[in-house]
């Protein structure tokens, strides 16, 4: 029998939107998306994982396993991948030999405040402890990646060079191919940012109408009682997924979210902080802007006001 494969993939970035976007492809009915949200089969595929580590411990290795996922697509629908593998160059060969063809989805954020992001929702999961600060992480990061393949792992700064990710995925899939988008433009007008995705992957926009939740919010919590407990009820509903009917599974995710999210707050990134790492992304930015045919001259700016 002959194996079908995902037609399209949401690869990247890390703390730019991609989780609504997830939402809002599982919410149309032409389109299937896997419960799983990130199996990563095409960045680790036949690698041994450590069931302890938190960042691998779901990945999914067997070709047998990650087609199973799609057992439950209809034949009409288009079957897609979130597993944000954009900083993964291996995975690029990887689909490109398989899905050729492949629609790649993106969503870019201002890379300093997307590394600050990043790091804010990791201190909340408890990755790090808060007593660390942004910059500390920011000078280790070289010793902390060094030979790992999972390179956007705690990755502030190298999940932020955009152009350099983005060169192997333009090398083996024509631009055409490509939907590249901004944060800032998903955070301004979801509705029409969703409709370029429906339009890319081949599917009908009118068809559907998501409900646009922001279920993965960064900041550290006001009350740790409460946000363990949002934590054990995540859960719960995770295990729901397979019985609870679609709208009653919608409802819930928004009702955690909107709990979950009035209960963090997002200390500011000071100015003087943002100054300093800067440089750390001019030369990408400036070739990613080319790339993508938009001005990005705020995101070289200390001033740059953070989207909401």
């Amino acid at each position: 029998m002959t194996e079908r494969l995902p037609s399209f993939f949401v690869t990247g970035v890390t703390k730019a939107g991609t989780t609504s976007i997830y939402d809002a492809l599982e919410q149309h009915p032409d389109v299937f998306v896997p419960h799983h949200k990130e199996p990563r089969y095409y960045a680790f595929r036949g690698h041994r994982i450590d069931p302890d580590d938190v960042f691998t411990r779901n990945v999914i290795t067997d070709r047998g396993e990650y087609l199973a996922l799609y057992k439950g697509a209809a034949p009409h629908q288009r079957m897609g991948d979130c597993s944000l593998y954009l900083n993964y160059p291996q995975a690029a060969a990887a689909i490109a030999n398989e899905v050729p063809d492949a629609r790649l989805i993106s969503v870019f954020r201002d890379p300093v405040e997307r590394a600050y992001s990043h790091y804010l929702f990791e201190v909340h999961r408890g990755i790090f402890p808060a007593s660390v600060s942004f910059e500390a992480l920011v000078r280790g990061e070289p010793v902390r990646v060094a030979g790992k393949d999972r390179k956007r792992d705690h990755a502030y700064v190298d999940a932020g060079l955009y152009a350099a990710m983005l060169e192997p995925w333009l090398t083996l899939f024509p631009r055409e191919q490509h939907l590249l988008m901004l944060f800032e433009d998903l955070a301004s007008d979801p509705q029409a940012v969703t409709g370029q995705v429906y339009r890319h992957i081949g599917v009908d926009p009118a068809a559907a109408q998501p409900r646009m939740v922001r279920r993965a919010a960064s900041g550290l919590p006001k009350n740790q009682a409460l946000h363990k407990a949002m934590v054990v009820a995540r859960k719960a509903s995770g295990l729901a997924r397979a019985v609870l009917p679609r709208d009653m599974l919608e409802e819930l995710r928004r009702v955690q979210a909107q709990v979950t999210n009035r209960n963090l707050y997002k200390p500011k990134l000071p100015p003087e902080v943002r100054e300093r790492l800067l440089p750390l992304f001019r030369e990408d930015t400036l070739r990613f802007q080319d790339i993508i045919g938009r001005d990005l001259s705020a995101w070289l700016s200390v001033e740059q006001a953070r989207a909401a």
